[in-house]
C-alpha cells in the first residue's frame, strides 16, 4: 500500500516537474523572442525620460537667470516704499524665486545628466547597470 502511494507520489512529482519544464521552456523562448524589442524600448524610454529631466533643469536655469536679471529693477522699484509690508514680500520673493529655480535646475541636471549621457552614448553599459540594479533590488 505504501509503495503504491509512493509510486503515485513519484508520478505526480514527475508530472509536475515535466509541466514546470514545459512552462519554463516556453518562458525562455518568449524572452528570447521579445528581448531585443524590450531592450530597445527600455533604452528609448530612458532616453526620453532623462532628456526631459535635463531639459527641465535647463529651463529652470533659464528662468532663474531671467529672474536674477529682474532683481535690480524690482529692488529699485520697492526701496522707496519701506513702510509697506507687501512690498517687502514682493522684494523677498524676487530674491528667493531665482535661488529656488537655480537649486531645482542644478539639482535636476546633476541628478539626470550622467544617466542621460550614458543612455545616449553607452547604452550597453547603461543596460548592464540597469539590470544589475534590478537584480540587487530583487525585482
Amino acid at each position: 500500500m505504501e509503495s503504491k502511494t509512493l509510486e503515485q507520489l513519484d508520478k505526480t512529482g514527475a508530472d509536475a516537474i515535466k509541466t514546470a519544464q514545459e512552462y519554463g521552456s516556453q518562458i525562455v523562448e518568449f524572452v528570447r523572442e521579445q528581448a531585443p524589442e524590450l531592450i530597445e524600448e527600455i533604452i528609448l524610454f530612458k532616453r526620453v525620460g532623462y532628456s526631459t529631466y535635463v531639459l527641465m533643469g535647463i529651463i529652470c536655469g533659464c528662468v532663474a537667470y531671467k529672474l536674477i536679471k529682474m532683481i535690480p529693477s524690482a529692488t529699485k522699484k520697492y526701496e522707496d516704499n519701506d513702510e509697506n509690508i507687501s512690498d517687502f514680500f514682493i522684494m523677498f520673493g524676487s530674491i528667493i524665486a531665482p535661488i529656488g529655480f537655480t537649486i531645482v535646475g542644478i539639482g535636476t541636471i546633476c541628478t539626470n545628466l550622467t544617466p542621460c549621457l550614458q543612455v545616449w552614448f553607452a547604452p550597453r553599459l547603461y543596460l548592464l547597470e540597469y539590470f544589475s540594479d534590478l537584480v540587487d533590488r530583487g525585482g
